[in-house]
């Protein structure tokens, strides 16, 4: 596993262990994993890009 950090943005690689290339979140966590006071979902984002005709 590879951990790169740059500000605000965290990108982890997990490489071998699962069988496809996948994007993972870890709702309602900071770059530090502390808890958020709000955050959106990526559900809801779906739904309204879903909405608005962009799949």
């Amino acid at each position: 596993m590879d951990y790169y950090k740059k500000d605000i943005c965290v990108i982890v690689l997990f490489q071998g262990i699962f069988k496809k290339d996948i994007i993972t979140f870890n709702p309602g966590l900071d770059q530090n994993a502390a808890s958020l006071n709000y955050f959106t979902d990526v559900r809801e984002l779906q739904r309204e890009l879903k909405a608005k005709g962009n799949n």
